[in-house]
Order: C-alpha cells, then sequence, then structure tokens
C-alpha cells in the first residue's frame, strides 16, 4: 500500500510505502528545486496532540508539510542572516 507523503516541483506527487506500524515522519518540500526531506519532531508531534486534547479532538492521523526553498536554492544573502 502507498501513501501519499508530499507534492513536489511541478505538483509531481511523492509516494512512500505505507508500512504497518512504520515510522512517523512529515516533509519538507523546495518550491524551487522539488527536493523532498523527510523529518521527525517529537516537539512537533506534542503540540498536534496539546492542540487536539485542548479541543477535544481524537485525532486518527495528521500530515505536515513545511513548502519553501532548500539550503541550495536559496539566494546566499538570505543564508547568511
Amino acid at each position: 500500500m502507498l501513501e501519499e507523503a508530499a507534492t513536489g516541483v511541478a505538483g509531481a506527487l511523492v509516494l512512500e510505502p505505507a508500512l504497518p506500524g512504520g515510522d512517523h515522519h512529515h516533509h519538507l518540500v523546495c518550491d524551487d528545486c522539488g527536493k523532498v526531506e523527510p523529518f521527525e519532531d517529537p516537539t512537533l508531534e506534542a503540540a498536534i496532540e496539546r492542540v487536539a486534547d485542548g479541543r477535544g479532538y481524537a485525532v486518527a492521523a495528521h500530515d505536515v508539510v513545511l513548502r519553501g526553498a532548500c539550503q541550495d536554492c536559496r539566494p546566499a544573502s538570505i543564508l547568511a542572516e
């Protein structure tokens, strides 16, 4: 079984295997070159759980995709800041 991971450059869909008990991660997507990088962040997971609990939700699943420009595509002037 495959699950949608993120949409990269020009709307290209990136699929990953959906493994039972597999790792849970989110994605950074570069809008310039289309690079898709997975990341894990326990603090983000705790914040999502806190928000859901505070509003009485039982969240079955969630997706987080951060979009922007990767280090290779960002202008040098922005990296120096």
